[in-house]
């Protein structure tokens, strides 16, 4: 992977929330200065991503999902009172996989309701394809389990709508509870 060199006066995105900014400067080879609503913050440059024309589109077309509208006016007030583990970050294995299932992204997940769950699920889902994108991996298989297929559809139907190349990921390893999504 080709490593990503920012400049003063880079657009930038960042990766786990919904702002853009622009770099004012560096602190080290790591830690960017970016100014987002007139404030400075300090960020690794493992949590932004450079704006460019691929990424602008990419980062408008997600942004205007009526599903990404739910994940970012949903707060986790709720969760966070029920949980200690706040901890959310992608978490991609070395075999472009990501695990929804929901012990895998949290620890304490036992007082969540179903709706709570599917939302942090599909938060963590939405991370994990800007993510792979960011990192031009060639593909990722999201293991989204079988269950009742609640999370398998909408993960589907956001794939449709986005007119995104995937196919279900081999039955003879994950059973049919995988999708493998085609980035590049």
């Amino acid at each position: 992977m080709k490593k990503e060199i920012f400049s003063i006066g880079d657009k930038v995105i960042f990766i786990n929330e919904s702002k853009k900014g622009f770099v004012v400067g560096f602190k080290n080879n790591k830690t960017l200065i970016v100014q987002c609503d007139e404030m400075n913050f300090e960020v690794n440059t493992s949590e932004v991503i450079k704006f460019t024309e691929e990424s602008k589109f990419f980062y408008n077309k997600i942004k205007t999902l009526p599903e990404i509208q739910e994940v970012e006016n949903f707060t986790f007030d709720k969760i966070i009172s029920k949980t200690r583990n706040t901890d959310f970050k992608v978490r991609l294995s070395k075999d472009f996989e990501l695990d929804l299932h929901i012990e895998k992204i949290i620890d304490n997940f036992f007082n969540l309701s179903g709706s709570e769950i599917l939302d942090l699920q599909m938060n963590v889902f939405y991370k994990s394809i800007f993510e792979a994108y960011r990192l031009k991996l060639p593909f990722v298989i999201i293991i989204h389990g079988l269950g009742k297929g609640v999370l398998k559809s909408k993960i589907i139907d956001f794939l449709k709508d986005n007119n995104a190349s995937f196919c279900d990921e081999s039955p003879m390893i994950y059973k049919g509870g995988a999708t493998r999504i085609y980035l590049y």
